[in-house]
């Protein structure tokens, strides 16, 4: 049975999107570099990426067009399922496109995982990233902690978790902690 990992870009404050609702990506260029050579490793054992409806329009926006950066190639091959009611198709540029998933979200990260081997990755996506929480389906949460203090905005979180931290890596002024979730949730 696969894991799902949560990866989650944070500011200080507990923040994933400023008070406008733009998520917080505010680190040097060389230190997001750093992060993304070592994640290129940890990529090759992704099965599959996913994406709520409004996660899915920014990086298909940006990743299927870009070719200089680190992961891009890696991150645009592997298979992606976008969850949402709304969308008509989930294109992904001259690459496979994502696997449009409908109805409940539970049963089918549930499957999801119990047909990988490898790890799931669950970027941005907060509606979605708090509905496998709530069912106990995350392993792991890894936050990137942003050098930013934003007083406000939409917090990451909505209920309280546990944890056991695993490892906490510097990449210049970004810091990046890898927790395991207690099966409790709690």
């Amino acid at each position: 049975m696969g894991r799902l990992v949560v990866q989650q870009n944070v500011s200080l404050d507990g923040y994933a999107a400023d008070g406008s609702g733009e998520p917080v990506f505010v680190a040097d260029p060389e230190d997001w570099r750093a992060l993304d050579t070592e994640e290129l490793a940890w990529l090759g054992g992704v099965e599959r990426v996913l994406l709520g409806a409004e996660t899915y329009r920014m990086f298909s926006a940006f990743w299927p067009g870009e070719t200089g950066e680190i992961i891009a190639d890696r991150l645009n091959g592997l298979p992606k399922s976008v969850f949402s009611s709304t969308l008509p198709a989930a294109p992904w540029g001259r690459w496979e496109p994502a696997r449009l998933e409908r109805g409940d979200a539970i049963p089918r990260i549930a499957e999801l995982k119990a047909q990988s081997e490898g790890d799931l990755v669950l970027w941005g996506s907060l509606s979605l990233m708090r509905t496998a929480l709530r069912a106990r389906l995350v392993d792991r949460v890894e936050l990137r902690v942003m050098p930013v203090v934003l007083a406000g905005g939409r917090p990451l979180f909505a209920e309280p978790l546990e944890g056991e931290l695993l490892g906490c890596r510097r990449f210049g002024q970004l810091a990046v902690l890898d927790y395991a979730l207690s099966p409790s949730g709690r």
